[in-house]
């Protein structure tokens, strides 16, 4: 399994922080989608109730076409990390529902996705963990973290 990211929102002091994602199995077996969670790794500069959003999602081949892959299967959730570290308070975790989705092998999950506030408090991105203000294309990215079953992790490193 490889992670790869591109930014999206690239502002040093922003309402919304958002990027594209591509979870890509290059190994031999499926993976049912349920069974990975996917970490990024921020600072929470913001005490405003977070609107978390999946923009949009497919599913295919790598290299090849792609197909719909349905925004309500992407759950988000906003967490607090019980042991910060200096550039992660806070995770931001997608999971996968559907029991049936599976990501065949040479297949690519990707979607884009934003939090953001409307309270006018910004996000200071250039010290977190997961951001990459020059990932303008897809690039293998080790700042996010794929977990198997909630426990193994398969790609990335935590921080």
């Amino acid at each position: 399994m490889v992670v790869q990211y591109k930014v999206e929102i690239n502002a040093t002091a922003t309402s919304a922080i958002g990027s594209q994602f591509w979870i890509v199995n290059n190994g031999s077996d499926p993976v049912n989608l349920s069974d990975l969670t996917l970490r990024y790794y921020m600072t929470n500069e913001v005490a405003a109730t977070l609107i978390k959003t999946v923009n949009w999602a497919n599913v295919g081949a790598v290299g090849g076409p792609n197909a719909g892959f349905p925004t309500g299967n992407i759950g988000v959730a906003v967490t607090p990390m019980p042991m910060p570290a200096p550039s992660a308070d806070t995770y931001i975790e997608f999971n996968f529902a559907g029991g049936n989705d599976v990501l065949a092998p040479g297949n690519r999950l990707q979607f884009s996705w934003t939090v953001q506030n409307f309270m006018s408090q910004s996000f200071d991105q250039p010290g977190d963990y997961s951001f990459n203000a020059a990932a303008s294309q897809q690039m293998d990215w080790q700042n996010v973290v794929l977990m198997y079953q909630g426990q193994s992790v398969v790609w990335g490193i935590e921080p």
